[in-house]
């Protein structure tokens, strides 16, 4: 065979290996599930995750899970929940509990909610969802669903990281240290700035009580509104230059959070702060 054939075989087989996997994306429904405590939360991490989620990660849809364990939508004419083939639970967690629920409590009303086919993937971002040998909520949640579906989470406390930067699309998620003394009081200094705008009562600044009622509104029977539109106001107000000056950016916050065991040199690492390197942040 002549190289040009064979090249042309090459191409035409990305070229369909391309479209397949165009095929399978275009099948795949991407869904966040969040509970009560992404509105009574002292500090609005699980809003800033959801935006992050759908902004950049290409999480389409967004759920809501009572106290009973019924799954409500929160965004109008989503599909169905029992659709989803990439699940992200967010809600806080230990190592017996996700949110409101215990891991057992959990498992059986996520089984529940797909009565037909599973979710392929399941991620549960809740701190120290993997820990536990046999019982974590991660191998108690992957036996209620079964084999068919992947459970991942972490051992130990988990969150967005920005890893230096505060750009939404360099975000990630998992285990995260915030490498020196100083950068704790400014995490700290910036946590406490947006949990008392948070948790008290002020006209035209997002708080825990127009969160409920936000939540309330996209499940209501008649005219829904899309909770996004709350998430990404939200977002936007701890995000832009008046909260940097005042103090509450939530990704100035975020960008002092990086991933443990990982070295980041060069953009974006601020200088002669740790070891001999001036231009680097090396894992503890």
């Amino acid at each position: 065979m002549s190289l040009i054939k064979k090249r042309m075989k090459l191409a035409l087989a990305a070229t369909a290996f391309a479209a397949m996997l165009g095929i399978q994306n275009a099948s795949a429904q991407r869904s966040i599930l969040v509970q009560a405590d992404i509105c009574q939360d002292v500090y609005p991490l699980g809003i800033f995750t959801v935006h992050w989620l759908t902004a950049t990660n290409q999480y389409d849809n967004l759920y809501f899970m009572d106290a009973v364990g019924q799954v409500f939508s929160l965004i109008p004419n989503s599909p169905p929940f029992e659709n989803t083939t990439d699940l992200w639970v967010h809600a806080h967690g230990n190592c017996g509990a996700i949110g409101q629920f215990t891991a057992d409590q959990f498992g059986r009303a996520l089984d529940q909610a797909f009565p037909n086919a599973k979710p392929e993937r399941v991620v549960l971002a809740s701190c120290m969802a993997g820990t536990g040998q046999g019982q974590s909520p991660v191998s108690v949640v992957s036996e209620a669903l079964g084999q068919a579906s992947s459970v991942t989470g972490w051992d130990g406390s988990v969150g967005v990281r920005g890893n230096g930067s505060q750009q939404l699309a360099d975000f990630s998620y998992g285990l995260a240290r915030i490498p020196l003394d100083e950068w704790e009081q400014d995490v700290g200094d910036i946590g406490a700035a947006i949990s008392n705008l948070w948790t008290d009562v002020v006209d035209g600044v997002p708080n825990q009580t127009n969160c409920t009622d936000a939540l309330m509104e996209a499940m209501a029977p008649v005219n829904p509104q899309s909770f996004i539109g709350f998430v990404n106001a939200t977002a936007e107000f701890f995000s832009n230059d008046i909260a940097a000056g005042a103090g509450s950016d939530y990704t100035e916050a975020l960008s002092k959070r990086y991933s443990p065991g990982v070295s980041v040199c060069g953009r974006d690492v601020p200088v002669n702060l740790l070891r001999d390197d001036p231009n680097c942040v090396f894992p503890d």
